[in-house]
Order: structure tokens, then C-alpha cells, then sequence
């Protein structure tokens, strides 16, 4: 068995072609692909080398876009930055990023011990970008579109 949860983006670099999410918010109840669960640091194991999990589009394993570089347990939940790959998928993927159409990111979580809605153990083994998130927060946070050429220009 496997869990799907979401996460949402912090930030996205075109540049070296990266994108880093809050991958699975702690304390937060979320809706996942066996019901709303609620995590709490320590209970997701994390392999050492992260650099063999694959991230997908919508859980579609067939169709990868990068990979993991990083994943750092923090107080607020698992932060991770992935590099996208140069392929026709990837430069979507950083485009509908930057765009706000796909922000969020669904963790994958193998062997999950799930006890009255709370997840106690589970093994990270991958992740999804998707759409629709399952955490209310998991929403476009921060994105970096380089130096701004139009110093003048209204944002609001």
C-alpha cells in the first residue's frame, strides 16, 4: 500500500531548473488516497541518498520529470528540492510552476502504519506534481522569475 499526500511549492528557479515544496506539512490534516490523515515529524523515513526518488506528474509513473536533490525535516514539516529534467515534460512542468496551473506536489509513502487518522511510520520512495493538493496551505508560496528588467512595472 501506498500514500498519497500533498505538499505545495516555496520556490522555482527556471535557472538551474529546481523547484522546492514543503512536501508534506506536519500537523496539518490533509486528504489523501486513504483518507485525511495527520503527520508528525519522525514518522516518515527518509532514505539517505535521495537522488534515486523519481518525481512524476499526477502519480503517473511512466511519466517522470526529475529528480530529488534534497530532503531536510524541518520544525514546519519535509522540505524537498527537486531538479527537473531537460525533456519537453520538465520545461512544462517549470512553466505551469511558474504559471500557478501546477504548484502542488503529492509525497508517495510506502508501508504507511496509520493509527486513529495519524501517520506513525511510512518510507519516502518518491513524489508527484500535481494540481489540486490535499493540505488547504499547499498553494503556490514563492517563485523566483530572475532579475526584474522592468524596474518600473505595477505587480498589484
Amino acid at each position: 500500500m501506498q500514500i498519497q499526500a500533498q505538499g505545495h511549492l516555496l520556490t522555482a528557479s527556471e535557472d538551474d531548473r529546481s523547484l522546492t515544496y514543503r512536501l508534506l506539512p506536519f500537523g496539518e490534516p490533509g486528504r489523501t488516497n486513504v483518507g485525511t490523515i495527520t503527520v508528525e515529524a519522525g514518522a516518515v523515513t527518509v532514505p539517505e541518498d535521495v537522488s534515486g526518488l523519481a518525481v512524476n506528474l499526477e502519480h503517473e509513473f511512466k511519466k517522470p520529470v526529475g529528480r530529488f536533490t534534497s530532503v531536510t525535516e524541518t520544525e514546519d514539516g519535509l522540505e524537498a528540492t527537486i531538479r527537473v529534467a531537460r525533456t519537453r515534460d520538465g520545461d512544462d512542468a517549470l512553466t505551469l510552476a511558474a504559471e500557478g496551473l501546477r504548484t502542488g506536489i503529492s509525497v508517495e509513502i510506502d508501508s504507511p502504519v496509520i493509527k486513529a487518522g495519524r501517520l506513525i511510520a511510512g518510507t519516502l520512495t518518491g513524489a508527484g506534481l500535481v494540481v489540486r493538493p490535499a493540505f488547504e496551505n499547499a498553494l503556490l508560496t514563492a517563485y523566483d522569475m530572475g532579475e526584474d528588467t522592468d524596474k518600473d512595472k505595477d505587480l498589484n
